[in-house]
């Protein structure tokens, strides 16, 4: 008996042996790639942008599909294997020039290892719900009224891979061209630099920053128009300690949202997505002067609070400002009285006009400099649901009446790119200006887009008298 299992183990060990030689060579221990299937669905096949046009964005109400058989097809664009995604697949109609896509939220990790970037994929809708997370329209599973990702189970019920793996090109847009038509695009931005105060100081990264909690949130410049928006990397992306580029370039990337849902973002799949390779930048030539010499300013050359007038039409009547909109839409500043409080204010925003772009002047009436010298300006902003920058101060000396004829030369004034209360914007210097001043507040803002809410109030000009 002894004999029979000494010969019965060894035969076992001769197989597994066999088993582990057939199952990995040469110290290969990678993880093995799935093989596709052939994917026949039963069913309508309907496109992205039907299935998104089915969404009410008014209302937000979710729509759960169920006895429909309809499926969408799609090709990845996302990819988790660097990190900046999670539990996400995002697909989009075509390889090229693609009209529409989709984020379909999945409780799996390595998502890649079986859906990496350009494979074809199809999508089995009944069972799903579609509705906002985080202000992006998404495909997943509805729990208590809420889209919830689907499980690592289910997912083999809905998500279906092919054998098709595209190059995916990406599609150029600018920041104007932002909606939610574009979003969840694979999209590429050219002409770009990030913000100077982010290339000022040399330690800054893309996600590697003491107070960068969850997201790394960094500000880049369209060269072509100054227009902002962010680029997000994920705190556990693994090019997240990546030092900020000082030039100008492109960069491609998935168009979605923050976290909040408030404001676009573009997300890239590797670093690889960042060309920087050119050696100059764009920045604006703003107003330089000296600052203040001198703390004894004794003459007030303009004010205004805004404090007289009890309506709209009496900034410019009453006041003598310009309040120009420059595409000949009945969009304006606004007069504004703050609840309970004796104060009046100055007010405009982008939100539900429906106007693409919403640029509006707001001009000081001729302030003279000619009698002082050290002169600074001053004034009250604040900002509400902000989205996106829309604001910025100019000035001027040789006003034509007109802000779109006028030559402006820009102040380089930290405004608040998020929502805050008043802020206080003092003794910025323009002692460097001689004759008849006008300062202009410039709101440039879009719908659907950048609809930031700003209000100014208090309104400075002083100096020291000759």
């Amino acid at each position: 008996m002894n004999f029979l299992l000494k010969i019965f183990s060894l035969l076992v060990s001769a197989l597994l042996g066999l088993l582990t030689q057939s199952c990995v060579k040469n110290d290969d221990f990678s993880i093995p790639t799935p093989e596709p299937v052939v994917v026949e669905l039963s069913g309508t096949k309907i496109s992205i942008a039907a299935l998104k046009n089915q969404f009410d964005y008014q209302t937000e109400a979710v729509i759960t599909f169920s006895g429909t058989k309809n499926y969408i097809e799609g090709y990845v664009v996302s990819s988790d294997e660097a990190g900046n995604f999670f539990k996400e697949l995002v697909i989009q109609d075509l390889p090229e020039n693609p009209i529409s896509g989709i984020q379909i939220v999945i409780d799996q990790r390595s998502l890649y290892q079986k859906y990496e970037f350009g494979r074809k994929i199809f999508v089995q809708l009944d069972g799903l719900s579609l509705g906002v997370v985080n202000g992006v329209l998404k495909l997943g599973k509805l729990k208590e009224q809420n889209i919830e990702a689907i499980s690592e189970f289910e997912t083999e019920k809905h998500v279906f891979r092919t054998a098709e793996v595209k190059e995916i090109i990406p599609k150029t847009l600018t920041i104007e061209d932002f909606d939610t038509s574009v979003e969840s695009l694979y999209i590429q931005l050219n002409d770009l630099q990030f913000a100077k105060e982010l290339i000022e100081n040399p330690s800054k990264t893309l996600a590697g920053a003491a107070n960068d909690r969850f997201q790394g949130e960094r500000e880049l410049h369209s060269c072509a128009t100054q227009e902002s928006m962010i680029l997000s990397t994920s705190v556990y992306a693994d090019f997240k300690s990546l030092t900020i580029p000082a030039t100008q370039g492109s960069v491609k990337g998935v168009l979605s949202k923050d976290f909040f849902g408030d404001y676009y973002v573009l997300r890239m799949t590797t670093s690889n997505e960042m060309r920087f390779g050119e050696n100059t930048r764009c920045d604006v030539a703003y107003l330089s002067c000296e600052a203040p010499t001198s703390n004894s300013r004794n003459t007030v050359l303009f004010e205004e609070g805004f404090e007289s007038i009890t309506n709209t039409d009496q900034i410019t009547t009453v006041l003598g400002w310009t309040n120009s909109n420059s595409n000949g839409d009945d969009k304006y500043w606004q007069y504004r009285k703050i609840r309970n409080v004796e104060n009046r204010e100055v007010t405009i925003s982008a939100y539900n006009t429906g106007l693409n772009p919403l640029e509006v002047w707001l001009v000081t009436p001729e302030i003279n400099l000619d009698g002082t010298t050290d002169e600074v300006l001053s004034f009250e902003v604040q900002t509400s649901f902000n989205n996106g920058k829309a604001l910025t101060v100019w000035a001027t000396t040789s006003y034509t009446r007109d802000p779109e004829t006028t030559k402006w030369l820009p102040l380089d004034i930290d405004l608040p790119q998020k929502t805050a209360n008043k802020i206080k914007i003092e003794n910025f210097p323009i002692s460097c200006l001689n004759g008849k001043l006008h300062i202009a507040f410039r709101y440039n803002g879009r719908d659907p887009g950048v609809t930031s809410t700003y209000s100014i109030d208090k309104v400075k000009i002083y100096g020291v008298s000759k």
